[in-house]
């Protein structure tokens, strides 16, 4: 496995490899499932070659390492299955800084120095990287990434992997993952590169189990990224509370297509409201420091395609908020239901960016 600094900010490349040997296999560990999306690919396009999503009996790792070699077996190799795999939430720091203008070796030799000062976690507990995202444009300074992840994280998530008889090839964050999907299958009307400055910037909102993920993207490349420790777990405990039934029943309540009674819907609504007041907050923020407007809104994650959740963010926000969907126009293996793609599509997503990530090139 390639060291996680030198590999840990891999962005992808518009010229692909000629030639890749295999498939390249995400897998995305949740508090209460696993994740998987296997890429090929063939004449220049991506196509995905199958998905799984499979449900956690308990949010251990002996449920984990049960799903995972499940998993693993399902490849029918005889050595264990190269994987991508990711870590986020507590523990881990993106944060974005303006430097004065150098080399991306210089740009190394500085932060190795001076990475302590971006980060409050002692620096022999974490990993850290750096990497430059463009210049600006008076050509004195640039914007550059820096983040951090504490290592019991990584080494933990590694081990995990190899007990299930796989191989990690990378340890990313899932912030990364998700930047990695929107640069190859950005929203329709989405302009790559030097055209995406004429969207201005739109804000990417995951949400997923323990916590929502908002990542803000101009220009093709993220400026600006927060974890809020708001997800569809306070989602399903309020629905539970309120109505009175088991948190197996809230989970069915609130499935994809599912019509909301009254009070259900207050649940969802009370939910989004504190986490649409902290988002507006990082708008605010962003839009006073960067001068960008935010001009759209995708949701993805887990609670993306929960019943009221577009809706309270339709009310909330002042921008067109709609599902990202990066599946939509994806070729698929003849065996791929589209049906099937398209319910859990959201859900996905961290898993196909942590699979895009092996094709980068450097």
């Amino acid at each position: 496995m390639a060291s996680f600094i030198d590999t840990y900010f891999k962005f992808i490349k518009r010229l692909f490899p000629l030639n890749p040997k295999s498939s390249s296999v995400g897998l995305d560990i949740c508090p209460s499932s696993c994740k998987v999306v296997e890429l090929f690919l063939k004449n220049g396009a991506f196509e995905l070659s199958r998905w799984s999503l499979e449900l956690l009996s308990d949010n251990d790792d002996r449920s984990a390492l049960a799903v995972l070699g499940k998993l693993a077996s399902s490849f029918g190799q005889a050595g264990p299955r190269a994987v991508v795999a990711s870590v986020s939430g507590k523990g881990t720091l993106v944060r974005y800084v303006d430097m004065p203008r150098m080399s991306t070796a210089d740009l190394r030799r500085a932060f190795a120095i001076e990475s302590d000062k971006y980060f409050p976690f002692p620096k022999d507990t974490v990993y850290t990287d750096c990497h430059i995202l463009d210049t600006m444009d008076n050509n004195r300074k640039m914007s550059v990434l820096v983040s951090a992840v504490k290592k019991d994280l990584v080494d933990g998530r590694m081990k995990l992997l190899k007990e299930a008889g796989m191989e990690p090839l990378t340890v990313t964050l899932a912030s990364v993952a998700l930047a990695n999907a929107f640069a190859v299958f950005p929203p329709e009307g989405f302009a790559s590169g030097s055209g995406a400055r004429e969207f201005k910037a739109c804000a990417v909102i995951d949400i997923g189990e323990t916590g929502t993920n908002l990542m803000i993207v101009f220009a093709g490349l993220p400026r600006f990224n927060r974890d809020i420790f708001i997800g569809t777990q306070e989602l399903y405990k309020r629905v539970s509370n309120l109505l009175g039934v088991p948190p197996a029943e809230a989970h069915v309540l609130l499935r994809p297509g599912m019509a909301l009674s009254e009070a259900a819907q207050k649940s969802v609504d009370a939910v989004m409201m504190n986490l649409i007041a902290e988002i507006r907050l990082s708008f605010e923020y962003f839009v006073t420091e960067k001068n960008l407007a935010i001009t759209r809104v995708f949701l993805a994650g887990d609670g993306a395609q929960i019943p009221g959740v577009e809706k309270a963010f339709k009310d909330g926000v002042d921008v067109p908020v709609s599902i990202w969907d990066p599946f939509e126009r994806m070729i698929v293996a003849p065996n791929v239901s589209r049906e099937g793609l398209k319910a859990n599509s959201s859900r996905l997503i961290t898993a196909l960016g942590l699979a895009l990530n092996e094709y980068d090139q450097g």
